[in-house]
């Protein structure tokens, strides 16, 4: 459930008891550590940074949210997640393991993304991304930043891409394609 806006006490007003109205330029606060600016017609981006365990998501929490632009969220499987520690997370998600509950994570997907106004999710991990490229039909109005499931498994495995990577003439390092264990 996300924090209801409280808009900023400016100087003059601390003690008045009236509430602050949002008007372009003031800030609204969120909680001590959350601040966005109302612009007018737009205000910041929420995305959805998953995987939040993982040093990568801590970087893109980092970047997005020193850009200013963005409402960083992240989630994972672990509630203590290092992304989700990151001053830039607005908000820590907690969702069922993908490796263990695949099902589950999507269906978590399902309501997270249907009760929240996530233009775009980052998944950091080789599962989530797999499992949320291969259903991205489920979310029409959200952003994965990736190509079709196809292409992402085709590049994904490496005995394949060396194989294509042969037949258009690229060098690549002397390659083996053992069959069986009994070959190597």
């Amino acid at each position: 459930m996300l924090a209801r806006a409280e808009p900023a006490r400016h100087a003059g007003d601390i003690g008045s008891g009236q509430p602050d109205q949002a008007t372009p330029g003031s800030i609204l606060r969120f909680n001590p550590c959350h601040t966005i600016i109302h612009t007018g017609f737009a205000m910041t981006t929420d995305v959805l940074v998953l995987d939040a365990e993982q040093r990568s998501a801590l970087a893109a929490v980092r970047s997005l949210g020193k850009h200013g632009d963005y409402r960083v969220h992240t989630a994972s499987a672990d509630a203590h997640a290092l992304a989700g520690a990151s001053r830039h997370s607005y908000m820590h998600l907690t969702y069922p393991d993908p490796c263990a509950a695949p099902v589950a994570f999507l269906e978590w997907c399902d309501r997270t993304l249907q009760n929240h106004a996530f233009r775009l999710v980052l998944p950091m991990t080789e599962v989530t991304t797999d499992l949320l490229t291969g259903h991205r039909d489920r979310w029409p109005t959200v952003t994965l930043p990736f190509a079709d499931i196809s292409t992402i498994d085709a590049v994904a495995n490496k005995a394949a891409l060396h194989q294509r990577a042969e037949q258009l003439g690229v060098p690549i390092p002397r390659t083996s394609y053992p069959a069986s264990a009994a070959e190597l």
